[in-house]
């Protein structure tokens, strides 16, 4: 396994304590593989996840939402119609169906019959393996004034968590919203199978994330920061949304990472994940941020410039 165990990672912070040195100013960039080695195999599929390990990425990223029976389905988008023959949304879609599809011919007809994977299958397959970013999504459109109301008592009282983590779940929970399942599922899974240091999990959903950090503390759980050209205020609110849930990592696009955000984050103890980065001269000037990880379709490359080749 390429991945820190919670008890190797405390016996380097001790190290890293008595030198002086932050984790984040020592640790090597490392490699998420996004949707798996999706540049070379069709994404969110145990092919493209078994290609991420042999370019020895560090972790392999993927999608989860729920089907209409409540199995959580590995795929990146709402609807079933991109990446499989199916069509309509995941959601209104029974596992079964879903389960007897491919998702491999719309890449390449070689991957002709590549299935849709489970988490469960997905997580048996990495487990002691590789590590595996589970990006949770927001599967809950009407999420709009439960957030609203969260926010605004962030504002409030300067912060959620820890401080206010019962007032928190009690709104999550009241609200019914359909991203408290998902999560409450995904963490079962994990915990079913003992891979709590194997795992981080990650969402754009701050709801998702909530319900994570208050009822899965020892899985780590990563803030996914979104922007907007044309409304400003979604950068804003998700850099409070990072420090109200007080989230050990916060994770943006490569279109929204500076240099001074990342030495910010280290700063506060946090860490930071880029996607998706595709390119040697992006990849380098993130490995010269300090950027703790980077998301890419290409682990291969990612991993010849992390070394210098």
């Amino acid at each position: 396994m390429r991945f820190l165990t919670t008890a190797s990672a405390c016996v380097l912070a001790l190290s890293l304590m008595m030198t002086g040195e932050s984790m984040a100013e020592s640790s090597k960039t490392e490699v998420i593989a996004h949707r798996g080695a999706s540049y070379y195999a069709p994404e969110n599929t145990l092919s493209a996840f078994r290609l991420a390990d042999e370019m020895d990425a560090e972790f392999f990223e993927l999608d989860c939402t729920l089907s209409s029976d409540g199995e959580v389905i590995v795929i990146h988008d709402n609807t079933l119609d991109r990446t499989t023959p199916l069509k309509g949304k995941v959601i209104e879609t029974p596992a079964l169906t879903i389960l007897n599809t491919e998702a491999g011919a719309w890449f390449d007809k070689k991957f002709r019959g590549e299935p849709v994977p489970t988490l469960d299958q997905t997580l048996n397959y990495a487990k002691d393996t590789i590590g595996v970013y589970i990006e949770i999504k927001d599967s809950d459109e009407k999420d709009g004034a439960l957030l609203a109301t969260l926010l605004k008592y962030g504002h409030e009282k300067k912060g959620l968590l820890p401080d206010h983590k019962d007032f928190v779940l009690k709104t999550i929970e009241a609200n019914g919203t359909a991203n408290l399942e998902l999560t409450r599922k995904v963490i079962e899974a994990v915990r079913e199978r003992d891979m709590e240091d194997e795992v981080v999990i990650q969402s754009f959903s701050p709801v998702v994330c909530a319900v994570a950090m208050i009822e899965a503390p020892e899985i780590r759980t990563e803030l996914l920061a979104g922007a907007s050209s044309d409304n400003p205020q979604i950068w804003k609110d998700y850099l409070a949304w990072g420090d109200y849930l007080n989230t050990p990592g916060f994770n943006c696009s490569k279109h929204s990472v500076t240099a001074e955000l990342v030495a910010k984050l280290h700063k506060q103890g946090r860490t930071n994940a880029v996607w998706t980065v595709n390119d040697r001269k992006t990849m380098e000037k993130l490995i010269r941020f300090g950027t703790d990880r980077i998301i890419t379709d290409r682990p291969d490359l990612c991993r010849e410039v992390i070394e210098g080749k």
